[in-house]
């Protein structure tokens, strides 16, 4: 090859390694569409993980209307994950991810209000117990709000951003 018919090549090379973002936690910047004056924001504590590794989710709920809102905090994580696997297919629950689903809803809940421009935070902290990621790859993880969380009524379908998880080997 031609050095001089590289040379664009090598540009294209370098500018997409000082674009790449070396830092290990998800960022937020790819944000949920607001519905009703809500939004959510979900986050991860790392980019990849070894096998095996708690991989724990934040998700903010972010008061974008004009008025205040009032949001149910409660002892039991209120949304629902969706986990896609590497080969694009929904992530299995695990046992425990099961018993959680069934018994999730139960404990009791205080009600926090939210003006405009504040946001409160849930935790998930172990996302691979509830969900079979054993597979080496990339996986897609979005949360929703059921109808009634989030501080609204209305039937509506709030959905987070979507993010990518990458599990693997240690050292990988």
């Amino acid at each position: 090859m031609n050095p001089r018919s590289a040379m664009p090549y090598l540009f294209l090379l370098i500018c997409f390694m000082i674009g790449a973002d070396s830092s290990d936690t998800q960022p937020a910047a790819d944000e949920g569409s607001p519905v009703d004056g809500r939004q959510l924001i979900l986050r991860a504590d790392h980019k990849r993980y070894d096998f095996g590794e708690n991989i724990r989710l934040d998700v903010d709920l972010k008061n974008v209307g004009a008025d205040a809102i009032d949001v149910a905090r409660a002892s039991y994580f209120p949304y629902t994950l969706a986990v896609v696997t590497p080969a694009g297919k929904d992530a299995q629950r695990t046992e425990w991810g099961k018993q959680q689903d069934e018994y999730g809803l139960a404990g009791s809940a205080t009600v926090v209000r939210l003006r405009p421009g504040e946001t409160t935070t849930e935790t998930f902290p172990i996302l691979n117990r509830a969900f079979d990621m054993s597979i080496n790859g990339e996986y897609r993880v979005t949360v929703s709000a059921w109808p009634g969380a989030g501080g609204t009524t209305k039937r509506t379908n709030l959905v987070s951003n979507t993010i990518i998880v990458r599990v693997g080997p240690p050292g990988s």
